[in-house]
């Protein structure tokens, strides 16, 4: 029977798990990463942020990570590897829709609301083609000495009373194979390989977003900015184009994205609250009720990956604790909100960062538990801010000034974050400024006052003013990119951290 020994093992070789790995032999593990599929596959499509490419970008430079460097900006990925599928984003585009109405662009814009992210195409954040991405991140961890084992998956695993040590029994087809290892990082995702081994506690309960799904890729989208021309609207005065972009489309107690890539591939999905809407509706059915997005839809096809549209019921999920004595989970495993707001690349970089940074420097050490308990204290309260400002928009969705305003507390909270890194915050402040107790106080009292909102029949304009004032008094300390400037038409183009 094949033994291995190795100093860590990460189950998962998704982007995160993948990039970890490589750190880690950098640093002078012995790694091995397990996976139960192969790659290339299939994986929605993800949105990058400037903070996404801020945190990669220090990755890159603090381990030399050269050839991954290409990747943090959208015009040197495409001048380095134009064979790894991605698609432009110079920032997130928004479009309030009627059911059974065709959209009408007005001419202040009341019922759109754009927020740029990048100054030109050459700097601008990226949407990965995960099945490209994740194929080629699991490859460079090979280059740099990571071993993979793709198609086995983890079948036993036990703790060592005498040392903290780990013993696995992988399965790889018909043959077992035996592993000790000092460490686990449960990368998995939705698997969450080690919570079922280690009984985590499920708090899923607890979280105030929920929200399911229906999504896939697609060939031949047509395009929502020609579309709009079509309608003579008024386009010259956004930012950007609003193709190239994090696209949403605001519906009724739903949203959909659209995540354009080159080569005329689209990922695109529907989420919804099941509250709003509590029968399940198959795509068709949600395009019928909006026929502008269903003109959109018209000339596509599905994509051969993955050749069906995916409902997999709520995406909301999270365990407790994420880390422990010679364990931890990255944010995927530990938990997941929604595709709203694009935090999941940015999210599990920075904990790979952070992750990267125990295994380095206090490896075998006694210091190493308490950063551990450090690393899980802080996740879940990331995940916790994350979840409060999604829940706030989903409960604005159908009223876009509710939604609009709530939407600036992400924003204000990912600029201060991202202005924090720039000017070398030691130690770094928490994904979004998950530990900023002021900032998480004004959260915590603007949801509570969009949920009383949005609970009401009819929610007057005065409400909704006294509400816009309340959030732009509430963010002043942290607006410092023009946030709640209502004389921009909600087009922002100066909402740029650098």
């Amino acid at each position: 029977m094949e033994q291995r020994d190795v100093d860590i093992v990460v189950v998962g070789s998704g982007f995160a798990g993948s990039l970890l790995a490589n750190i880690l032999t950098r640093i002078g593990r012995s790694v091995l990463v397990i996976d139960r599929q192969e790659h290339p596959r299939f994986a929605i499509g993800e949105s990058s942020t400037p903070t996404a490419n801020l945190v990669l970008g220090d990755l890159v430079r603090r381990y030399q990570l050269d050839a991954i460097e290409p990747l943090v900006r959208y015009g040197s990925w495409q001048s380095h590897y134009p064979e790894i599928g991605c698609g432009l984003k110079r920032g997130f585009s928004y479009f309030q829709h009627q059911a059974g109405q065709e959209f009408q662009a007005l001419a202040d814009h009341e019922n759109e609301l754009m927020v740029a992210a990048s100054s030109a195409d050459e700097v601008a954040d990226t949407h990965w083609f995960r099945a490209d991405v994740d194929s080629f991140l699991a490859h460079q961890s090979e280059e740099a000495g990571a071993e993979l084992w793709q198609s086995s998956q983890v079948k036993r695993l036990e703790r060592d009373p005498s040392d903290g040590g780990w013993h696995l029994e992988v399965k790889a087809g018909k043959e077992s194979r035996q592993v000790t290892a000092r460490f686990l990082v449960d990368a998995s995702g939705a698997g969450q390989c080690l919570a079922g081994f280690l009984q985590l506690e499920n708090v899923t309960h607890q979280l105030h977003t929920h929200s399911h799904a229906i999504f896939s890729h697609f060939h031949d989208v047509a395009s929502w900015h020609d579309f709009l021309d079509s309608q003579g609207a008024i386009t010259g005065d956004h930012p950007f184009h609003c193709d190239h972009a994090a696209q949403h489309h605001l519906l009724e107690g739903a949203w959909m994205w659209i995540l354009g890539f080159r080569g005329g591939l689209t990922s695109a999905g529907i989420a919804y609250d099941p509250k709003s809407h509590p029968a399940e509706k198959s795509w068709q059915q949600w395009l019928a009720c909006y026929p502008s997005l269903a003109r959109l839809f018209a000339p596509s096809r599905l994509a051969d990956q993955p050749g069906r549209l995916v409902s997999p019921g709520r995406l909301q999920r999270m365990v407790t604790p994420a880390s422990g004595p010679g364990w931890a989970l990255l944010p995927h495993t530990a938990g997941f909100i929604d595709p709203l707001h694009s935090t999941g690349i940015a999210h599990s970089l920075c904990a790979v960062e952070q992750l990267a940074g125990i295994l380095q420097e206090h490896w075998g050490r006694e210091s190493m538990d308490l950063q551990l308990v450090d690393y899980s204290r802080r996740l879940e309260r990331e995940l916790a801010l994350i979840d409060r400002l999604v829940a706030g928009c989903y409960r604005g969705l159908g009223h876009v000034e509710l939604f609009r305003s709530f939407s600036m507390l992400y924003f204000a909270a990912a600029t201060n974050y991202e202005i924090a890194r720039l000017q070398d915050h030691n130690p770094l402040p928490a994904f979004l400024c998950a530990e900023d107790e002021s900032l998480s106080r004004i959260v915590d009292r603007l949801f509570v006052k969009v949920d009383q909102l949005a609970g009401q029949a009819n929610v007057s304009t005065s409400d909704i003013g006294s509400f816009q004032e309340a959030v732009t008094r509430a963010i002043e300390p942290y607006n410092h990119v023009g946030l709640c400037d209502l004389t921009l038409q909600h087009m922002y183009i100066h909402t740029l951290v650098r």
